[in-house]
């Protein structure tokens, strides 16, 4: 989707992203996704609750061994029910 400059940038725009693009985000859980960086996803976590509303789940997961290997450590990723594709 994109590589921003900056961790922190990447929390920021995934969470925008969550907040613009998601439909009926209180009915449906929220995953954040990381390969070995927890305290990015917990801030990603965070600023999305932040943006979303405190009525959202979120839930945060490691990656498997087989993705992490083809991402590599600090990946961050979300997963949530959106308008579009």
């Amino acid at each position: 989707f994109a590589k921003p400059k900056g961790m922190g940038k990447a929390v920021k725009d995934l969470a925008a992203l969550v907040a613009e693009k998601g439909e009926e985000l209180d009915k449906y859980e929220i995953t954040v996704m990381h390969a070995d960086c927890e305290e990015y996803a917990v801030k990603l976590k965070e600023k999305i609750i932040e943006l979303c509303g405190e009525n959202v789940k979120v839930n945060i997961q490691i990656v498997g061994p087989v993705i992490a290997a083809h991402c590599g450590v600090g990946t961050l990723g979300v997963i949530f029910k959106s308008r579009e594709r």
